[in-house]
């Protein structure tokens, strides 16, 4: 049980994380407004890591007042609790670094 809160709590850091960031963000307002919820899939993200060849992927859904995307970026190293090289994914196929 404290494994799974502690996994639990972990994830909540990395969404607040970058729901902070893309709120920071003009490429992310511009595409999204105002940031209303993120939340991580983590199979998407296992899916992804799979697809690229073992780069640990981290993959979340993101809700704004303009519309919807989602976030995709590199873990960070152990002890890390931000995304690193978040990449915009708009619905169309577009991918837009964040950085």
């Amino acid at each position: 049980v404290r494994r799974a809160l502690e996994r639990f709590l972990r994830v909540k850091v990395f969404e607040q994380n970058l729901q902070d960031q893309l709120a920071a963000s003009p490429v992310a307002q511009e595409h999204l407004g105002e940031i209303q919820s993120v939340k991580m899939d983590f199979m998407k993200g296992v899916n992804r890591t799979e697809e690229r060849g073992g780069q640990q992927t981290m993959v979340f859904h993101v809700v704004g007042s303009k519309g919807t995307a989602d976030v995709e970026g590199d873990q960070p190293p152990f002890g890390g609790q931000a995304v690193m090289n978040p990449r915009l994914l708009l619905p169309g196929g577009q991918e837009i670094p964040l950085n």
